[in-house]
């Protein structure tokens, strides 16, 4: 058994290690370098410290990078200080051999939902493989572990979506180990989330400083604006606020004067995102959780308490509803009713694939196939189920959504028995999971690293046991053996299944990130070579060119289409975009035609430049197709 620990242990410890190793390709400055393997080293000798130090610094992860010119906007800080801790962390289970401190009832689950989204991830790069089968393993491995993986370029997202999911079930066990059988460690822990999240919040209330020119400009963008200064998704850090918001104001008990700080100065971060959802939980959770103090302190007065909450949240939710700003969001009615159509899309995935879904991370490169008229309507391209449960369920089929709800389940239930009563900090905890997955029924918080992981850490400190956790008994080993080893030997067939029924319309190789141009048009730069798939059934593609702003001199553009020239262009330094047509010829029994465009100056070589954000010879802009 212990022999068995180990391996796996090494395993996860070498996975998280490779996808970490994105961050050192990366032209980051050498102190950040010397930071991060720092703290995989210091969490490799001591867990619990570095776990109070990922608890505190990563909500303010972007802003410190960016101090130490770590080339913010490109690397996912968040997700980097998560693999530097769990590369650790694995580590020093391989060397303690120990079991782990954790209920049995929590502990398969996170390793049976870890093991789900590393098998999916797995399977997705078989699709990737039949898509791009000129590519050795090793570029493959280059373009999508080694070097690319935490920059996040096209054909990223299933990838983290399921190294994110394993990611968050590692935090969970090791939060949970590490708090085990001591409850002050739990509440520093959950004191130093507070800290963490307050000086988070401050730094949106001093971008609206820095935005205003008197009071009366200030209360106007405080009014008005969403802002989060941290990561581009506003929803999934009100999820994050709405967490926290509660844990401070568990602090009360304690600090009441650091309790009421922290809670305004949060509250102020969480309005400032301007998520209605987050709000609307907010009301419900606070009203629940002033009750169960009050009910702590005055035994007997429970329908009093219940009476009174149900007022403040009947108020609460009419305040929301008459002056919240109505410039600040779409309308409500067209925000649900978009909701209510990308549920009903994650179902129909879910129907096509109902036993291990259709891949983590893969609802959003599938949408516009459930949900055309409705993104058409939106005027999106792609988009997430913005409902985190349908999502899961889409992803990763009806068990991933039955495992999920048993971890979250499991590991409040282990909260609400720990002590009689629980201590207010603990009950805060609990309410504060529940508004953060109240958030979830309107939005997807759990796909974003840096909103996704102070939650497994959340639920992991939730978990964490009070006293001794016995070995599990044959009965839960047998059945997590059993699933284990189900997920296990399907792979290869699941494997043959992507291979054979690969979506290729969205994979690419060999472009930049999506871009504007000055004259507003979307692009992508490519440097001598780049590869994208076409839908077989499709008459003709029409391609705009253009020569990169940083070259004044005219290249040549071959098209190939499955291997085969089908046309050119010369594309001149005149700043004027032209668009070639390229008759659909390929070979009607596949279902995606592969083109490969060839940039070369006349009568040269192909160029041997790679595309960057900042670098390119030419700009590609969104193909348009013919049917």
């Amino acid at each position: 058994m212990k022999l068995l620990r180990r391996t796996g242990w090494t395993l996860a410890c070498v996975l998280t290690a490779c996808f970490l190793q994105s961050f050192f390709q990366q032209p980051v400055a050498l102190p950040l370098a010397v930071a991060i393997a720092a703290a995989t080293m210091f969490s490799a000798w001591r867990p619990y410290p570095a776990l109070l130090a990922l608890a505190g610094l990563g909500p303010l992860s972007t802003i410190l990078f960016s101090w130490g010119r770590g080339a913010a906007g490109t690397v996912q800080f968040a997700e980097t200080l998560v693999l530097a801790f769990l590369t650790g962390w694995t580590a020093h289970r391989i060397f303690s051999g120990a079991p782990l401190k954790v209920p049995r009832s929590v502990r398969y689950p996170a390793l049976l939902l870890a093991l789900a989204a590393t098998a999916s991830g797995f399977v997705h790069w078989f699709g990737i493989r039949a898509g791009l089968p000129e590519q050795t393993v090793e570029e493959l491995l280059r373009w999508y572990v080694f070097r690319d993986y935490l920059l996040r370029t096209p054909g990223i997202g299933p990838v983290a979506g399921a190294v994110g999911l394993a990611c968050g079930m590692l935090l969970v066990l090791a939060a949970a180990d590490a708090c085990a059988e001591s409850p002050e460690r739990r509440r520093r822990v959950l004191l130093v989330m507070v800290c963490g999240a307050t000086a988070a919040a401050a730094f949106n209330l001093r971008r609206v400083v820095q935005l205003s020119d008197g009071w009366p400009a200030f209360f106007e963008y405080l009014r008005d604006s969403r802002i989060n200064v941290h990561y581009g998704d506003k929803n999934a850090a009100a999820s994050y606020f709405a967490l926290t918001l509660l844990l401070a104001a568990g602090l009360a008990a304690r600090n009441l004067v650091l309790a009421l700080v922290t809670t305004a100065v949060i509250a102020c971060g969480l309005w400032l995102t301007g998520s209605r959802v987050a709000l609307a939980a907010t009301i419900v959770a606070l009203p629940t959780f002033a009750g169960v103090g009050w009910r702590r302190a005055a035994p007997g007065s429970t329908r009093s308490i219940a009476a009174l909450a149900v007022m403040a949240v009947l108020v609460g939710g009419a305040a929301l509803y008459r002056w919240y700003p109505a410039t600040r969001n779409f309308a409500a009615s067209r925000a649900f009713a978009a909701r209510a159509d990308f549920a009903r899309a994650g179902v129909r995935m879910a129907a096509d694939a109902p036993v291990f879904g259709v891949g983590a991370g893969r609802y959003y490169d599938l949408s516009d196939r459930y949900a055309s008229e409705t993104l058409a309507r939106l005027k999106f391209s792609r988009e997430n189920a913005h409902n985190y449960f349908i999502q899961i369920l889409a992803e990763l089929g009806v068990p991933g959504l039955v495992g999920f709800i048993v971890l979250i389940g499991a590991a409040l239930r282990q909260a609400a028995g720990a002590e009689r009563p629980p201590p207010l900090h603990l009950t805060a905890l609990m309410v504060g999971i529940g508004a953060y997955l109240l958030t979830c029924l309107g939005g997807h918080p759990l796909i974003v690293p840096e909103a996704a992981f102070p939650f497994w850490l959340a639920v992991g400190l939730a978990a964490a046991p009070f006293e001794p956790v016995g070995s599990a008994g044959w009965r839960w080993r047998t059945a997590a053996g059993l699933m284990a080893a189900v997920l296990i030997a399907t792979v290869p067939w699941r494997a043959t299944q992507a291979m054979r029924t690969a979506d290729l319309e969205h994979v690419s190789t060999g472009f930049s990130m999506w871009q504007h141009a000055p004259d507003g048009m979307r692009y992508r730069l490519m440097g001598g070579r780049a590869t994208f798939y076409v839908a077989s059934t499709a008459k003709a593609v029409r391609i705009p060119f253009r020569i990169g702003l940083m070259i004044r001199r005219s290249v040549e553009v071959t098209v190939f289409l499955d291997g085969r020239e089908a046309s050119r262009l010369m594309v001149t330094a005149d700043d004027l975009w032209r668009t070639l047509r390229v008759v659909i010829r390929g070979n009607r029994e596949a279902t995606f035609t592969r083109v490969d465009l060839v940039v070369a100056e006349p009568g040269a070589a192909p160029l041997g430049i790679v595309a960057t954000l900042a670098d390119g010879v030419v700009m590609v802009g969104r193909p348009e197709i013919e049917h």
